[in-house]
């Protein structure tokens, strides 16, 4: 297979893979705002803000800096193995000691307790999988990085169905289920998800020899940290205006606002599953070389 057609078809099945997704957040929108109050719809937003805020952190720039290194050195398995290892050992850090401190942190990030220790769960779990992941993507293996994908956003969108329209609708009595709190319904199957994501791709940690070459950590940390703080700022201009209407104004106020604002990021699905094709084509892709031309005289 060419080049091209390789690209092509791996921006096509990345694309399903984030177009549906997407798609499927719109009907899922629908649903969390029929049944949510805006106060609830508040409280998820500013869930997935903070989600959002430390994914950036805990991933620190290493899936990007990992393609960059992964198409250059030699020993590609040595590189896989490092960045593995370094997400895997800071993420695990990472959360014990915000589980330690999770009563003064969920107060400081204006969530229940409960709820914050879903959100430190998924967030452990979806960064033990970021290296997998882009493993999986350079190696051109974009049908079973699509696969893993698809079964999350169906253990979701499924969950998300059953728990907050099926029992309510049907009124099936449970002794776990709490009709008044129904918010953290979507965050259950999110963990949900993120739980079975991690058992279908855990075997990859185990296909290699886990070798952490520190040298080559520290020339991809500086590659990456620049890249975290770009995140940052990127996460910063596109989610502080939902926190500081919930602080100015109220939560009523922010839930509204965040539903609306959630129907304008449909728009940029297109770009996304560009970005997800492009970037480890681009990295594999030998550079261009110009073919010599005679110098033409002044």
């Amino acid at each position: 297979m060419s080049t091209l057609k390789r690209f092509v078809k791996d921006t096509a099945i990345y694309g399903l893979a984030t177009t549906l997704p997407r798609v499927m957040n719109i009907i899922l929108l629908g649903l969390h705002t029929d049944i949510l109050a805006t106060t609830g719809y508040a409280v998820n937003t500013r869930f997935y803000v903070w989600a959002a805020f430390f994914n950036v952190l805990l991933t620190y720039g290493m899936e990007t800096a990992f393609f960059r290194f992964f198409a250059k050195q030699e020993a590609k398995n040595r590189v896989y193995a490092t960045v593995l290892i370094a997400l895997t050992s800071s993420t695990i850090t990472f959360f014990l000691i915000v589980l330690f401190f999770r009563n003064d942190l969920s107060l400081w990030l204006d969530l229940d307790v409960k709820f914050f220790i879903y959100l430190i769960l998924i967030l452990m779990l979806d960064t033990l999988v970021v290296a997998p992941f882009a493993h999986l993507r350079a190696q051109g293996k974009a049908l079973k990085f699509a696969g893993i994908k698809l079964s999350n956003l169906a253990i979701y969108v499924v969950l998300n169905f059953f728990f907050l329209w099926a029992i309510p609708f049907y009124g099936w009595q449970f002794s776990w289920y709490d009709g008044n709190q129904q918010v953290q319904y979507i965050f259950i199957a999110n963990v949900a998800a993120s739980l079975v994501t991690f058992l279908l791709i855990v075997p990859d940690f185990f296909k290699i020899q886990w070798v952490f070459d520190r040298k080559l950590f520290m020339q991809l940390w500086q590659y990456g940290w620049p890249i975290m703080i770009a995140g940052l700022a990127f996460v910063v201009n596109e989610n502080l205006d939902k926190l500081l209407l919930g602080k100015m104004l109220d939560d009523d106020i922010m839930g509204s606002y965040a539903g609306c604002y959630k129907l304008a990021v449909f728009m940029t699905i297109f770009i996304q599953a560009f970005r997800l094709g492009a970037e480890p084509f681009f990295s594999i892709m030998p550079p261009l070389r110009m073919p010599n031309k005679p110098m033409r005289p002044s």
